[in-house]
C-alpha cells in the first residue's frame, strides 16, 4: 500500500502515509503521532489529519495530555487494608490504620480516656496495582475508657416455665429470644434456686447451666421440702466478659407431700 489522496479511501487499513481527513479510520500503524487524540486506539507510524487513527492505536512515543496514565504491578501492597473512625465514618482519603498481606488485620486505637468510644471499621481489599474495594459498611466496635472492648448487651430469657418431674425434680423451660439478635450472644443459661427466699444473681452460685439456644430446658434437684416456697431465677450468661443478663424469675409451692406441688400467684400450676 501507498498513498491515498481521495476523501475516506483507506477506512479499513493504512500502513504508510495519508493526508486527507478521517482516512484511516479503522486501523493505522504508526510510530510517532502528534493530534490532539493520540493514543486514544492503535497507532504504528505518523499522522497528523485531525482524529485519524481513533479506532486503534499502538505506540512507543507520545506527547498528548493524558500521557503516563498507567498503574505498576506490586505484589508488596497486596493484601488488606483498614480503616476507623471514632465515633463517626473513616477518612477513605486519609492513609489506612493498618494492612497486612492477609486476614486478620491488626491496628492500634486511641483509647477515649473518659467514657466510651464507638469505632467504625471498614476493611477493604487491595490488589498488587493499589486498586481497592470500594465497600463503606462498618463493623462497629465499642471500646471502654482503657481501649477494651465493650460486647453488646445481652437479652434476658423470658417465658420461664418450671414443673415437677418424677423424683422431686423439676425441669425448667426457657426461652432466649436474643439468640439470633444479639450481637455478641451468650453461652450458657445459669440456673438460681432459691429455698423460700429469692436467689440473687450473679452473687448466688447457679444450681445448673445450660448451653444457651432460642429454647431451652434444664433438669435440676431434687427438693424434697414440702409446702416449701422455691423461687427460681434464670439469666444468660457470657463467657468472654463475664456479662450476665437480666434474669427471668417465678415461683413454685410444694405441697405437704412433694410430689404434688401447688400453684401461687405468678407462679405456674403444675
Amino acid at each position: 500500500m501507498a498513498t491515498y489522496t481521495s476523501e475516506r479511501q483507506g477506512q479499513s487499513q493504512v500502513f504508510n502515509t495519508f493526508t486527507p481527513e478521517r482516512r484511516g479510520v479503522s486501523c493505522v500503524y504508526a510510530s510517532v503521532f502528534t493530534s490532539e487524540h493520540r493514543g486514544v486506539a492503535k497507532i504504528f507510524n505518523s499522522f497528523t489529519s485531525e482524529r485519524q487513527g481513533v479506532s486503534c492505536v499502538y505506540a512507543s512515543a507520545f506527547v498528548s495530555e493524558r500521557q503516563g496514565r498507567f498503574r505498576v504491578e506490586n505484589d508488596a501492597v497486596e493484601g488488606y487494608v483498614i480503616y476507623v473512625g471514632y465515633d463517626q465514618m473513616p477518612d477513605f482519603t486519609a492513609a489506612p490504620d493498618g494492612f497486612n498481606a492477609t486476614r486478620p488485620v491488626a491496628f492500634a486505637i486511641t483509647p477515649p480516656g473518659a467514657g466510651t468510644s464507638d469505632l467504625h471499621v471498614v476493611i477493604r481489599a487491595r490488589n498488587k496495582f493499589g486498586l481497592e474495594s470500594q465497600n463503606s459498611v462498618p463493623t462497629i466496635i465499642t471500646i471502654d475508657t482503657n481501649g477494651n472492648e465493650m460486647l453488646g448487651p445481652l437479652s434476658a430469657p423470658s417465658l420461664l416455665s418450671v414443673v415437677s418431674i418424677e423424683d422431686e425434680y423439676f425441669k425448667v423451660f426457657i426461652k432466649y429470644p436474643g439468640y439470633d439478635t444479639d450481637l455478641d450472644r451468650g453461652d450458657v443459661f445459669n440456673v438460681y434456686v432459691g429455698e423460700g427466699v429469692a436467689p440473687v444473681p450473679g452473687v448466688d452460685t447457679p444450681v445448673a447451666t445450660g448451653t444457651t439456644s432460642l429454647d431451652a430446658n434444664v433438669t435440676i434437684g431434687p427438693y424434697l421440702t414440702g409446702g416449701m416456697t422455691y423461687y427460681f431465677a434464670v439469666t444468660v450468661f457470657r463467657n468472654e466478659d463475664s456479662a450476665e443478663s437480666v434474669a427471668a424469675e417465678t415461683t413454685l409451692v410444694l405441697g405437704a407431700d412433694p410430689s404434688t406441688p401447688v400453684s401461687v400467684p405468678g407462679g405456674f400450676n403444675v
